[in-house]
């Protein structure tokens, strides 16, 4: 048994050995011609009892080698070593006797021909005579010795005397062409991605009707006591944001009625870096504390500002010979060459930026590391500069005068300074207060924004991030009333207060041991401590409280002393879970609330309750709550459901100091250019749409006419949200993100006819709020393009030859290959026209030249032939 699996792994079956020994001969006569002369070796004589021979030696996603091989007279093979270790991408080192390759895990293997061993790490086998021949520079090995020197399994098919090699990890050529062509699609894609994030489509100042926003809701069971209307109508006014609402008070009807009233305007500039927005009316003002007021706001703040805030320089520590690759998701950021020490910019984003280093030895190894740079979303990018300025009346009893300035610089991709200062006046004065701001981050361990404003407040919150999962978070403040947190303190008096936070999350190894865990598995752990004060009572209250998160919910054991309550010890129980059993089986997952506190006395607030949903736009929801304060239990019940373009809620309580039942009801309204409504129970104000017609442009003029045919139930994504084309091909969508360049494409695999394609893959535009545009898209029918390659002489074949054909205005370019009798055949070519070339990957391994050199061709919007030929193409030598 041991001598037939030695023949199977090294040797050949006895029948390919007489046919490899009878072959041999012809195949060193007629196929020699064809080697490339490096490769002849018939100036040094053939050894012994050994003749040579061809064979093909092919490794998955490398290209297949013809090499010389030695057979002996029982058909044993003995293969070219450092040809094929060139081949397969090592790097050998040789000094004519020995020759070393680094092998995986950073083991070294050493084939030394003087003394006939090879050394695989601290294992040395000794060597037959007949399993190494070292012949005119070349050393040939036995196949099963080559394949425990390359860690791979090399497998012989007779038939068409070919060597397989296959190994656990890629071979060091292998990872490079599976490491290019990962980075050539990415940073194609990445290419893609940065023209539509720069795409300078125009904004259209559109002036239009467009959304009302309701609401009715009444108290108690008559609904003509209090019953209440709340309306908004928002409209697009030469591009901007215009929106007109009131509140009107059925029980107030023969008096005042209406209150509430808000009338705003806001105009964004997406091109614009001087200013971008101008908010007037009744608006909420940015800065440090925002303030309700009738005024005006402007500033150079981006309306979608980017997540982006700099760049940090990754140099990796290599070891001789690795090279790596960094990622974000699937964002190639960079690369680097064997031997290169160049870092790599990762642009910082704001939050948690996951950063995945692929690192590649030169054996094949691989090894994964992630790095999670922190970054507050306060923090700017580098030299970017932004401010605000408003001024107004306010509102309420707050004050009557009020105006700020706020301005702030991104000094560093690690650091944001920025100030400004308030100016309020009222019945006691006018008061100006000037505040600075700062954000920073040192990348991967702590993160920092820092707030203060002389004599009102004073406030810092930290994080730090140890590993991978743990997260400390630090925040501490001091403020007077009417700064910071709601405060109680007699006027005058500052607070302070300050919070503590551990966040833990638990990666459960795999194959841990069930038990209680297994069932209840823990997913994060969070403890907080936190404490509160003035300054002339000192601490106030103390808390501290520990939670964890299962698969099932979370659970949160609390404790507060409120040292001046009367009674000032609380222990508390919270917990959330999703109950399981015979509901779940229903597809029905009721979530459950449960507290329970109290201290040395008894308990003092125990609370109950739960939520179903039945169908997926029905909630249904009850509960129970008894304290000690308030003897009389409370019993709630509601429902929330949507109903077409509405949404009701119905809620029913019963306690201290009675019963009562509220009734709300809400919706919205939108129009688009062909005259449809659209209804939703969410609102739509603010938000944009896209409205149009599918349509067949039979006349190729690009714009919807008569003779144009309509596509019915055609699929479309614009904006990232999916809609399908009603009997007319009109789609109508709302709830897209205003000013920013959203992309509208067609299904293609849901098109009726297969031969129809859109006539440009991607339509671009800048939605206005309150508003649909009409973007009508035109499909195309494409046409199959068929040609032929011919192998003239001197060239061994026409098939496999890679094709690239290039729009000639847009640049993009798509890729083919012939057969094997040299014909090409591509369908569903869209109109326009185009360039065809050979690749000259293909022409440099033929050394072959194109007549002509390319083709420009034109594929036609209209006629009924729906087939484009092209001329034949005919490859030559290189005179070279």
């Amino acid at each position: 048994m041991h001598r037939r699996r030695w023949l199977l792994r090294g040797r050949l079956p006895a029948v390919a050995a007489l046919g490899i020994r009878a072959l041999v001969p012809l195949l060193a006569g007629s196929m020699v011609a064809l080697l490339p002369q490096r490769l002849l070796h018939a100036q040094v004589p053939v050894p012994p009892v050994f003749e040579e021979g061809i064979v093909e030696v092919v490794a998955e996603r490398l290209a297949p080698i013809t090499v010389i091989v030695l057979v002996d007279s029982s058909g044993t093979m003995l293969l070219p070593v450092q040809q094929l270790l060139r081949h397969f991408g090592y790097v050998p080192r040789t000094d004519g006797e020995t020759t070393a390759i680094p092998g995986l895990d950073g083991v070294r293997v050493v084939l030394d021909t003087r003394a006939g061993t090879l050394t695989i790490g601290p294992v040395v086998e000794n060597l037959a005579p007949a399993e190494i021949i070292a012949r005119g520079g070349e050393v040939y090995l036995r196949a099963d010795r080559l394949a425990a020197m390359l860690e791979a399994e090399l497998s012989f098919h007779a038939a068409s005397l070919t060597w397989i090699v296959t190994r656990r990890t890629a071979l060091p050529a292998q990872q490079r062409v599976i490491a290019e062509q990962r980075r050539a699609m990415l940073l194609a894609h990445q290419r893609h991605a940065v023209a539509e994030a720069h795409d300078s489509v125009r904004y259209l100042a559109k002036t239009g009707a467009g959304v009302l926003d309701w609401e009715v809701s009444t108290v108690g069971l008559d609904p003509g006591s209090r019953t209440s209307a709340r309306t908004r109508l928002s409209s697009a006014v030469l591009g901007g944001d215009l929106a007109v609402g009131f509140g009107l008070d059925m029980d107030r009807i023969t008096s005042n009625p209406f209150r509430d009233g808000v009338l705003r305007y806001h105009r964004v500039f997406p091109r614009s870096r001087l200013v971008s927005q101008v908010r007037a009316g009744n608006i909420t003002t940015s800065g440090v504390f925002s303030r309700f007021v009738r005024g005006v706001e402007l500033g150079n703040r981006p309306f979608h500002p980017g997540t982006v805030t700099g760049d940090i320089v990754l140099r990796p520590d290599l070891p001789t010979g690795w090279e790596y690759e960094v990622f974000q998701g699937n964002h190639l950021l960079g690369f680097s060459e064997p031997g290169d020490r160049d870092g790599v910019s990762i642009p910082l984003r704001s939050g948690t930026t996951p950063v995945q280093v692929r690192l590649l030895g030169p054996a094949g190894e691989e090894v994964v590391t992630t790095l999670l740079y922190q970054a507050p979303v306060s923090l700017l990018p580098r030299h970017r500069f932004e401010y605000v300025v408003a001024a107004g009346r306010c509102e309420g009893r707050t004050c009557e005068t009020f105006a700020h300035a706020d301005a702030r610089l991104g000094a560093t991709s690690f650091l944001t300074v920025g100030g400004g200062v308030e100016y309020v006046a009222d019945s006691a004065g006018s008061r100006a207060r000037p505040y600075a701001v700062s954000s920073f981050t040192t990348g991967t361990d702590l993160t920092g924004e820092l707030q203060v404003m002389p004599d009102a407040l004073s406030s810092a919150t930290l994080g730090l991030y140890p590993r991978d999962g743990s997260v400390l978070r630090a925040r501490a403040s001091r403020s007077r009333p009417g700064f910071g947190a709601v405060s109680v303190v007699p006027a005058g008096l500052a607070r302070w207060d300050t919070e503590l936070t551990w966040d833990e999350r638990i990666r459960r190894a795999p194959g841990s041991p069930a038990g209680f865990a297994g069932r209840l598995p823990i997913h994060s752990l969070r403890l907080t401590a936190g404490a509160m004060g003035s300054d002339d009572r000192g601490l106030e209250r103390w808390r501290a409280t520990a939670g964890v998160g299962m698969r099932a919910g979370f659970t949160e054991l609390r404790y507060e002393h409120e040292r001046l309550a009367h009674r000032p010890h609380l222990l508390g129980v919270r917990t959330s879970f999703v109950a399981a059993g015979a509901a779940r089986a229903r597809a029905i997952r009721p979530l459950i609330n449960l507290t329970i506190a109290g201290d040395g006395h008894g308990f003092r607030i125990f609370e109950f309750g739960g939520s179903l949903q039945p169908a997926p736009a029905h909630v249904l929801s009850a509960g129970f709550s008894w304290s000690h304060e308030n003897r009389r239990p409370g019993i709630s019940l509601g429902w929330i459901a949507r109903t077409g373009g509405t949404m009701s809620t119905v809620r029913a309580t019963t306690g201290r100091p009675g019963a009562t039942t509220a009734i709300t009801v809400s919706g919205s309204t939108a129009n688009d250019p062909l005259g449809n409504f659209t209804t939703r129970a969410s609102t739509l104000s603010g938000y944009a749409g896209i409205a149009g017609v599918v349509y067949v442009d039979q006349d190729g003029d690009g714009t919807f006419s008569e003779g144009d045919d309509v596509v019915p139930g055609a699929a479309l994504v614009a904006g990232g949200i999916p809609v399908v084309a009603d009997s007319l091909g009109r789609f109508s969508v709302w709830g897209i993100q205003p000013y920013a360049v959203t992309a509208l494409a067609v299904d293609s695999a849901r098109i009726p006819d297969p031969s129809w394609a859109s006539a440009v893959p991607v339509i671009r535009v800048r939605p206005v709020p309150n508003h649909a545009l009409r973007v009508d898209v035109p499909l195309v029918r494409t046409r199959e393009l068929i040609g032929t390659v011919i192998a003239g002489t001197g060239i061994p074949t026409a098939g496999g030859i890679a094709l690239l054909i290039t729009d000639v205005e847009s640049g993009e370019s798509a890729s083919a290959r012939t057969f094997s009798d040299g014909q090409f055949y591509i369908s569903r070519v869209r109109p326009g026209r185009y360039r065809l070339e050979i690749a000259p990957s293909s022409l440099d391994a033929l050394r072959a030249r194109p007549e002509p050199a390319s083709l420009e061709f034109v594929v036609p919007a209209t006629g009924d032939n729906p087939v484009v030929e092209l001329p034949p193409v005919r490859l030559v030598p290189t005179t070279s």
